[in-house]
């Protein structure tokens, strides 16, 4: 799940077209505005997880460990019955680990994935 705006925002509460659908700032909720109160709190808790269990060693670590434990199943499949072949297998296991540093590096916000043409001001600016 990504969140594409900033959730605490409350500023504009009207609907935008962002991904084909109508849909408003999450802030707008009142549950989740009231939930904007832990903002420190849940970022704090962003940062314990990415420097520990998602840090960049600790996700090498456990690429390395499944993957050791999987490669004779990879092998022995090798494309049977829709089954990846190893280069596929390698080769996603490679974009996994890339989405992975990205979501580490962006705190999953993925900022650089929103969509291009939307009429959703930016919070960003200063009005």
């Amino acid at each position: 799940m990504r969140i594409d705006y900033d959730w605490t925002v409350q500023d504009d509460c009207m609907c935008h077209v962002l991904t084909g659908f109508p849909q408003r700032r999450a802030g707008c909720d009142p549950l989740v505005h009231q939930l904007a109160a832990f903002k420190d709190n849940y970022d704090a808790q962003v940062e314990a997880l990415v420097a520990g269990p998602f840090s960049e060693d600790a996700i090498n670590d456990k690429f390395a460990r499944w993957s050791a434990l999987i490669a004779d199943a990879v092998d022995e499949a090798n494309g049977k019955g829709g089954a990846p072949t190893p280069d596929q297998w390698r080769q996603s296991v490679m974009e996994l680990h890339d989405v992975i540093a990205h979501s580490r590096d962006t705190r999953g916000q993925w900022p650089d994935q929103l969509p291009k043409n939307t009429d959703l001001p930016d919070s960003s600016e200063d009005d």
